[in-house]
């Protein structure tokens, strides 16, 4: 299935969902994240987040999504006990948790994330039996 993508006034064909997935997933890889590997993403909802699970899934690894009400310890404890490589999160919630130590794991912001993966060559391996996700509520 190749989704057509419709989030607020932006549309994203499936060729443009499948390269930006595709470009993260490359990108993702590049950070040393595979299979069995976990991505926490502090994100509101957009179509980074959709393309992301998707990346993050090809590669065999988890997504954990963390929800953007928590406060810093709550952030910090996620990242740290999900033991997740990464820390993808919106520019705004991260510079709200000014005290986050998320020594554990690389930190990007959505917009330095964006201009990786535009950078980055797709990634045309095949999937990885998928993992799902890690929830903490």
């Amino acid at each position: 299935m190749r989704p057509t993508l419709v989030f607020k006034e932006q549309t994203l064909t499936p060729d443009t969902v499948e390269q930006h997935w595709r470009r993260s997933a490359a990108a993702l890889q590049a950070q040393g994240v595979g299979e069995g590997d976990v991505v926490a993403l502090l994100m509101r909802n957009s179509p980074h987040v959709v393309e992301l699970m998707l990346a993050i899934r090809h590669l065999g690894a988890q997504w954990c999504p963390v929800n953007w009400h928590f406060l810093t310890d709550e952030v910090q404890y996620i990242v740290h006990n999900s033991g997740a490589k990464l820390l993808i999160a919106d520019t705004e919630l991260l510079q709200a948790l000014p005290d986050l130590d998320a020594s554990s794991a690389n930190v990007w912001s959505t917009p330095d994330w964006a201009r990786l993966r535009d950078a980055t060559p797709p990634l045309q391996t095949p999937a990885a039996p998928p993992r799902g996700a890690m929830f903490y509520t």
